[in-house]
């Protein structure tokens, strides 16, 4: 009996061994065994280890899905599938068609079968096959190779003579023209079962599942059209073209052919961006439920830092001192904006994090610079300023920090900013009341500076007023207003 065979309406779990299912991993084409375009197989070990070292560094916490073709050699396939096993890496993982190259000792159906014996037993990483879904929580995951249709949109074309040109044609027994036909309808056959009956899927391919380029009769080798179901449950993962994609619920990430050690760092040596974060992905998990509860409980004990000035040793004093209105620069067309058109303001925010968000499916979205904590922190500070609610100068001066990086297109930059204090929220508070009292708009607001003729105690710290531009507040109209708003006691 085939895996084709195989009866899908059981369905395993997969245990993930308590660990929280928050981010999945994409990767594809790694073809440890090239470098830099070229065959290099002496040095597919190296390249090998330097991947699993990446896994077990930046990914150990995720579930990790693996697209195909890993390796010219099937039994090098196996080895690093059982690699991954003992290093007890959780994911699901699909066969490329360089994964089933044996030299012409086994058909594509063989290949399948002995795949599937050798990692029966596996615990932690996965063989996806037609007819055999593995659900986690309450999502589905199901894969295959996938193959391709030799559908144009215009119907099928015969590329059954053009196969020699094809290494398939003396690595793989009996290949043929129908035998691929077959093997991708009977897995669109399955696919599109479970996605008929399923809210929530993850699928896993080598070959693309949907036209991707389709001008030449050749191109259907590597992408054509498909019977698959236009869903919204399900995100549609693939690999195959050496290209990057992402058009609606389709997505793939892949290595190529490049060299897998020159292009560790994204940016310096001095950074933690590895390369995988530019062709590699990952989908992080939203909320399930968008109710905000208690958002100021969340932002201020994410972002605030309540130890009072006035406990500082001097040490920490002087350091207070030296930010001065550094940090006000990078601020004030925020204060502007939200001062003269709060709504604008929102929408502005609003519209930059649907940028990031517009894919969003069965509770994922693809990871674009974007963490699940700071998304939730860009939509509890946009409650909170909707509001309109001054009664809580930090918690209103704490969301408008974080919702103005996402204004001014940083969004990224939240989770390393420096928590605020209250010499902060009082200069900020300060600069939004001068700006709004004096009705200034963004060609007004040139500098901020302290005005070094007037100052409040602030516990052992001189806060001085601010000048923007040239417009001050009166000294004793700010003791007024922040004793209103309980910023001094």
């Amino acid at each position: 009996m085939t895996i084709y065979e195989t009866a899908f309406n059981s369905i395993t779990s997969f245990s993930t061994f308590g660990k929280t299912l928050n981010t999945i991993a994409i990767f594809s084409d790694l073809h440890f065994d090239y470098s830099n375009r070229k065959y290099k197989p002496t040095k597919a070990n190296e390249n090998e280890s330097d991947f699993i070292r990446i896994l077990n560094e930046e990914y150990k916490e995720s579930l990790v899905l693996l697209a195909g073709d890993f390796y010219d050699d099937y039994r090098k396939t196996f080895a690093f599938v059982d690699r991954l096993e003992r290093e007890q890496i959780y994911g699901f993982f699909v066969l490329g068609n360089h994964d089933y190259w044996n030299k012409g000792k086994f058909s594509y159906h063989e290949m399948i079968d002995l795949y599937k014996s050798h990692t029966e037993n596996n615990c932690y990483f996965k063989l996806l096959v037609s007819g055999v879904p593995y659900k986690i929580n309450d999502i589905l995951f199901i894969g295959d190779t996938g193959w391709t249709s030799f559908d144009n949109g215009k119907g099928l074309i015969d590329l059954s003579k053009k196969f020699i040109d094809l290494p398939e044609e003396n690595q793989i027994k009996d290949f043929t023209y129908s035998q691929v036909l077959d093997n991708h309808c009977k897995w669109i056959d399955y696919a599109n079962s479970i996605l008929e009956s399923s809210s929530r899927v993850i699928v896993l391919t080598h070959f693309p599942m949907f036209g991707i380029s389709l001008k030449k009769k050749s191109d259907l080798w590597w992408s054509s059209k498909t019977r698959i179901l236009e869903t919204k449950n399900c995100w549609k993962i693939h690999g195959h073209t050496h290209k990057n994609y992402q058009e609606y619920n389709c997505l793939s990430y892949q290595r190529g052919y490049e060299d897998q050690l020159d292009k560790l760092y994204f940016f310096n040596e001095m950074t933690s961006y590895d390369y995988f974060q530019c062709s590699i992905g990952k989908l992080i998990k939203l909320s399930d439920s968008k109710e905000l509860v208690d958002s100021k409980k969340y932002l201020m004990g994410k972002y605030y830092n309540s130890q009072q000035l006035s406990s500082t040793n001097e040490v920490e004093i002087i350091n207070v001192k030296k930010r001065g209105y550094i940090r006000s620069a990078a601020n004030k067309n925020v204060f502007v904006e939200l001062s003269a058109n709060p709504k604008r303001f929102i929408n502005k925010v609003e519209s930059v994090l649907k940028g990031y968000l517009n894919n969003v499916y069965i509770g994922y979205t693809p990871y674009k610079g974007l963490t699940s904590d700071e998304i939730t922190s860009i939509e509890n500070s946009l409650f909170i300023l909707k509001k309109s609610d001054f009664s809580d100068i930090r918690e209103y001066m704490t969301a408008a920090v974080i919702a103005g990086y996402v204004w001014n297109g940083m969004p990224d930059g939240i989770s390393y900013m420096r928590p605020l204090d209250d010499y902060d929220i009082i200069r900020f508070y300060l600069m939004f009341l001068t700006i709004k009292k004096f009705g200034l708009t963004m060609s007004d607001v040139n500098s901020v500076r302290k005005n070094p003729k007037h100052s409040i105690k602030v516990g052992n710290v001189d806060v001085y007023i601010p000048m923007v531009n040239n417009y001050t507040l009166d000294p004793e109209e700010v003791q007024i207003e922040l004793r209103r708003t309980m910023l001094l006691s």
